[in-house]
């Protein structure tokens, strides 16, 4: 963990795929997004609230339906070429 956002410099994009299937995940608010952040990466995330308010709020990346595998890929392809890496 000490290293982690140290590690996560070396990726193009930060990646949350939270099935909104239980209350846990439609409320989750993780670690991971702000260890991607720190590590200046754009983020791709499902769009559950918390994460669709931070995402859009701070222009840290894009949201996809988690259900959708083609979102999915959208999100992480437009991502991806948006990377100045």
């Amino acid at each position: 963990m000490h290293d982690m956002v140290k590690m996560a410099t070396e990726a193009d994009i930060g990646i949350l795929a939270y099935l909104p299937t239980n209350l846990n995940n439609k409320c989750a608010s993780p670690n991971r997004l702000f260890e991607h952040v720190q590590a200046v990466l754009p983020v791709v995330a499902t769009d559950i609230s918390f994460l669709r308010v931070v995402m859009s709020g701070e222009r840290t990346g894009l949201v996809f339906d988690g259900e959708d595998p083609r979102s999915r890929a959208c999100a992480i392809d437009s991502s991806a070429r948006a990377s100045p890496q």
